[in-house]
């Protein structure tokens, strides 16, 4: 292709034989690289492999185009499959449709093998806030994923489907703008059985520089709050060695639950911890640990570990979001038209998220959805307590209970999400007397099926309520 050139895809690329090729003339490596842009909302993946062996993109510019059209289901480059030794090098790619920028896949029977990406610049990809995306989901045995820059993918960075015998290494990874849940993530267990083995992370910089990253890099399928009744699976066989953290906005470090056979050495944590959380939480009775750079469930893992790391009791990964998000309604009012918001609102159209993405234009609903910083819990004791029952037509009522017997609980500062909807409370005082109760009245956008409501800034713990309405329906 020529340099400078745009393609406007109204249909996925496919390679139709072994050995085929595309890149742009001479091979550069800056912008004017050829630009393949998806260009109809029937399209998420631009460039597949169509299952051919030594096939190759090279230098060249792939626009997902999710801003514009929304989300879809697929990754951007369909890669691996049932071909083997292909290649994908200097490309940059960025704000797939779908679950992934670049997908290494497994194929029919495993039979993927040697496939190559390296000097790749990828991302953003996704959104923390609504449907979330990685830079590399790699399952091909026998891999090589080397040298690419990820940046703002908020699913994983790179997350390993086993892909035995593959090396990752030098790769650098970069939350900068948009919150990322994992850096590198050897979670999974499928479709390999969890066998990892001659799998090789390392060299790999994970730096948490301007948005926050959940997990640096987290090893084996038991990361979080799991009872200990469900550890009976292990992966095994990796070796994650001298990989860096930096930033000051990362969560957990380097942990590991779940594996056997497993080494993880000479690894370094130069990173800050975010300040995720305010008060302790449990994992099943049992007080869970803050996140630090290098934890262990010890009782779930055997293999060679460096001796930084601490058995850890684990909280579940999502308790240290420090943010929740929040859906514009005048926004969604404009996408889905406002007659069909009534209805939903009024408890006509169902459950309200089914109504809302399968509304026309309901791809778009992402547009419409942002982070929101809940307010500071007030101070004083936090001794106030907090139920949710029925009220008709298609209402909740929020009750608290002041249970200190000499502190004004502040309600100045209550806010109320529904479904991610800001919500007011009709009837909510500014303040609640000791020993004394209060409650207010949420109507707003209460429909059929499953809601969950959540409030922040009262003197109580950042809570939720799950409820189907009807109630006890």
């Amino acid at each position: 292709m020529c340099k400078n050139a745009v393609f406007q895809l109204h249909d996925t690329v496919f390679f139709t034989e072994d050995d085929q090729e595309i890149h742009t003339e001479g091979f550069p490596i800056d912008d004017s690289r050829a630009l393949l842009r998806v260009d109809h909302k029937d399209i998420v993946t631009a460039v597949s492999s169509g299952n051919k062996s030594r096939v190759k993109l090279r230098n060249v510019i792939i626009d997902g185009n999710r801003p514009e059209l929304g989300i879809g289901e697929g990754g951007l480059i369909e890669w691996g499959g049932n071909g083997s030794e292909q290649l994908v090098e200097w490309v940059k790619a960025y704000e797939p449709r779908g679950w992934s920028v670049l997908v290494l896949g497994h194929g029919d029977d495993l039979r993927c093998d040697g496939s190559i990406a390296r000097n790749n610049e990828l991302g953003p990809a996704g959104r923390a806030e609504y449907i979330i995306a990685d830079g590399i989901s790699l399952a091909c045995r026998n891999s090589t994923v080397t040298n690419n820059t990820i940046i703002d993918a908020t699913d994983g960075g790179i997350v390993i489907f086993q892909a035995p015998g593959s090396l990752v290494a030098n790769n650098m990874i970069v939350a900068d703008e948009r919150v990322m849940f994992y850096g590198i993530s050897m979670v999974d267990t499928g479709p390999y059985d969890g066998d990892f083995s001659g799998t090789r992370v390392t060299g790999n910089v994970i730096d948490a520089r301007g948005a926050l990253i959940r997990h640096g890099i987290d090893m084996g399928p038991y990361v979080g709050c799991i009872p200990e009744e469900e550890w009976t699976v292990r992966s095994r066989g990796a070796v994650v060695s001298n990989n860096v953290l930096k930033g000051n906005h990362m969560g957990y470090g380097f942990v590991i639950s779940g594996v056997e056979n497993w080494t993880v050495t000479g690894n370094v944590d130069m990173s800050t911890r975010e300040a995720l959380r305010d008060r302790p939480d449990e994992c099943f009775g049992r007080l869970a640990d803050t996140p630090g750079s290098f934890q262990v469930n010890a009782a779930a893992s055997e293999g060679t570990f460096q001796d930084e790391f601490e058995d850890t009791v684990f909280a579940f990964p999502t308790d240290f979001w420090p943010l929740h998000t929040v859906v514009s309604e005048k926004c969604v009012s404009d996408l889905i038209g406002p007659d069909l918001l009534t209805e939903i609102r009024l408890g006509q159209g169902g459950s309200l998220w089914f109504e809302l993405e399968a509304a026309a234009n309901g791809e778009l609903i992402g547009r419409c959805i942002g982070l929101y910083e809940p307010p500071e819990i007030v101070e004083g004791q936090r001794k106030l307590q907090v139920g949710v029952s029925s009220c008709e037509p298609l209402c909740a009522t929020i009750e608290f209970i002041n249970l200190s017997s000499v502190h004004v609980a502040d309600m100045t500062n209550a806010e109320f999400l529904l479904d991610g909807f800001l919500v007011d409370c009709v009837g909510l005082p500014p303040s609640i007397a000791p020993q004394k109760a209060a409650t207010c009245i949420v109507e707003d956008f209460v429909t059929t099926g499953f809601q969950v409501l959540n409030w922040y800034g009262i003197p109580a713990a950042p809570g939720g309520w799950g409820f189907e309405y009807p109630f006890g329906g």
